[in-house]
């Protein structure tokens, strides 16, 4: 079930993050670890902290963003059904589990590859951080952070280079996307698109 597609170079830049960086206890718990700020439930707990404690308009600027940024993800996962790297590559190794109440060859269950959910939740909330403050040292912190997140999900195995940037960039033109409907169709119109569209 689902369609294969990837470059060499994918193949060779993952296998080579298993036989030298995931050798590492330390490294596999830091990037195991690191990757858990790209789930959307911890990105949720942050944006809520965010909301609540924070900036209300802000927790609400990236919640709208994330939020959009994981259902078009979503869409296009069942659009491309590319298969996760460790199914077809025999020196590519599962360090994780999408879900861990399924098996991890189970395909249904551990979802599809492409593009990363994690990495179009960071590119939201990286933008949107960034969008609403202007602060770069924001920019910065949160570009180190979802760097991490994006280079542990190819470690780990459940992702493809390929899978990582995409989502990324998905992520960050979310952020960009909805505050121009906003502008363009007015709030009520744009949120009636959003949703649907959601």
């Amino acid at each position: 079930m689902g369609t294969t597609f990837q470059f060499a170079w994918e193949v060779a830049l993952i296998e080579w993050l298993q036989n030298n960086l995931m050798t590492n206890q330390f490294i596999l718990a830091f990037l195991s670890f690191v990757t858990n700020f790209g789930d959307a439930t911890v990105i949720a707990l942050f944006v809520g902290f965010i909301y609540l404690v924070y900036d209300k308009k802000l927790g609400m600027f990236a919640a709208i963003n994330i939020i959009c940024a994981e259902a078009l993800n979503s869409m296009a996962k069942n659009v491309f059904l590319r298969r996760r790297p460790y199914f077809d590559n025999e020196g590519i190794e599962s360090l994780t589990v999408v879900e861990d109440e399924y098996d991890v060859y189970d395909i249904q269950g551990q979802g599809f590859s492409f593009p990363s959910g994690h990495s179009a939740c960071g590119g939201a909330i990286t933008a949107s951080m960034y969008r609403y403050t202007g602060k770069k040292i924001i920019l910065g912190i949160m570009m180190v952070i979802y760097t991490l997140v994006m280079l542990s999900r190819m470690a780990l195995g459940v992702h493809y280079p390929t899978d990582v940037l995409t989502g990324f960039l998905l992520g960050i033109s979310v952020s960009y996307l909805i505050p121009f409907l906003v502008k363009k169709l007015g709030k009520v119109k744009a949120y009636i698109l959003i949703m649907l569209v959601c």
